[in-house]
């Protein structure tokens, strides 16, 4: 049986970069004296970086390697929907952004639960659930 190892370098690499994020977590928690501050840094944080965030989000490592994966083996239609995400960040940041500091809700599912009831909170997590486990398995069948 063969069994391979991490170098300790590289897992020295990965123990000081756990423990930096623990570090910069612990830093910026001292920072939250409130669950606003926590969930919405109080409004602070200008929408292009919303944005910026948005569209990081959704560039995974699985969408970094897999979608130039798909397009190298003939299918390019993950590649053209990427080229997508800079606009979708932008109409996000631009309009979602500010519609939804005006309400005051921190999510589109509070929103939604205010306006329609539960339900609608329930049914939109379980189709966002559903997406990306469906977008996880096309990203992994490369």
């Amino acid at each position: 049986m063969n069994h391979q190892s991490l170098p300790l370098v590289d897992i020295s690499l990965i123990i000081i970069y756990l423990l930096g994020m623990i570090a910069v977590g612990y830093h910026f928690s001292k920072k939250n004296q409130n669950t606003e501050q926590f969930t919405k840094a109080s409004g602070s944080i200008p929408g292009w970086a919303i944005g910026a965030s948005i569209y990081a989000t959704f560039l995974s490592s699985n969408t970094f390697l897999g979608v130039p994966g798909k397009a190298y083996s003939g299918n390019w239609n993950a590649f053209v929907f990427s080229l997508s995400m800079p606009l979708a960040a932008w109409v996000a940041s631009k309009y979602f952004i500010p519609f939804y500091r005006g309400t005051g809700e921190i999510s589109a599912y509070t929103n939604l639960e205010k306006r329609f009831g539960a339900w609608a909170r329930t049914y939109a997590v379980v189709c966002f659930l559903l997406t990306q486990l469906a977008r996880m398995g096309s990203i992994f069948s490369v």
